[in-house]
């Protein structure tokens, strides 16, 4: 169920995200958002220990204890369990796992080669993934598709011989070409969003993904809003003091061959964050080029 934040009635010390009339607070739902004007908040639980602790398709996920309902300061270094539905990147264990995007894209779980598995909706291009990822050619099917109902490959047996997938919410066979459909169908390519890191969730170091602060050994899981919906580890600098009045600034990891981020910059708050940036243009009439946080968004 969606919730609003709601801005506290003048002398009262209600509390925006547990005490949210929208949400049965009574059986220890509150409002999970990331911001007091989060237009996405929903009703939840935070005090869950494990998946099975959070309903089909939610994930009992560690996240940022802020910003949240009640607050837009982001915390250092808190974190805490809520409920949340799986999205891209969310882990998983099947397709089953995985909500389907909110525009009935089908999303599957795949597996990296390092092992983890992860929830992505099918894409025909770059511009259906986020900024920080790719579209990855998994097949060619025959579009659109026509066959029995389904939610996922599982329910799709090969017909004829031929491997099935699910597409858009009915079966649909492998092809080769055109010749392989039937009549008003194409063979379409069919991808999946994949990360441009590799993976959802790195080692902790300087621009690994991140899903809060608890993943970042020597740092803090910064965003890239409004520019990108990457999250990504900053590291502390090694200098003495961290100016943050240039880019490259010494003691921050310098730019190696093959590094999507183009330049480094320090924080002032908090104090001392290396955070990478990726080049978001050219300032209007200028041969300036604008650099925003990230790490592996597509540089622009």
């Amino acid at each position: 169920m969606s919730c609003s934040p709601r801005v506290a009635d003048a002398g009262t010390s209600a509390n925006t995200e547990t005490d949210n009339p929208a949400c049965d607070t009574a059986k220890g739902f509150g409002c999970y958002a990331h911001s007091p004007t989060d237009a996405n908040a929903f009703c939840t639980k935070f005090t869950c220990a494990k998946d099975s602790d959070c309903p089909g398709g939610w994930w009992c996920a560690t996240v940022n204890q802020a910003p949240n309902a009640t607050t837009g300061t982001a915390s250092l270094g808190q974190t805490r369990n809520v409920c949340t539905p799986r999205t891209y990147c969310s882990p998983c264990t099947s397709d089953a796992d995985c909500n389907w995007a909110p525009d009935n894209t089908p999303t599957r779980c795949v597996q990296t080669p390092g092992g983890e598995r992860y929830c992505s909706p099918q894409c025909a291009n770059n511009t259906d993934c986020a900024l920080d990822a790719t579209c990855s050619v998994q097949e060619t099917i025959c579009s659109p598709a026509a066959g029995s109902a389904c939610k996922s490959d599982a329910d799709c047996p090969p017909a004829n011989g031929t491997f099935q997938h699910c597409d858009g919410g009915h079966c649909t066979p492998e092809c080769g070409g055109a010749s392989d459909c039937d009549a008003g169908q194409t063979c379409a390519a069919r991808g999946l969003c994949a990360p441009q890191a590799g993976t959802c969730k790195g080692d902790g170091s300087f621009c690994s993904p991140c899903r809060s602060d608890a993943d970042c050994s020597n740092g803090y899981c910064f965003s890239g809003a409004p520019y990108s919906t990457e999250r990504f580890c900053t590291v502390k600098s090694t200098a003495a003091k961290c100016t943050s009045a240039a880019t490259n600034p010494p003691g921050c990891p310098a730019h190696q061959s093959g590094d999507n981020w183009k330049v480094t910059q320090c924080t002032v708050t908090p104090p001392d964050q290396c955070v990478a940036e990726v080049s978001f243009g050219m300032a209007t009439g200028t041969t300036t080029t604008i650099f925003v946080p990230g790490c592996w968004t597509q540089n622009r």
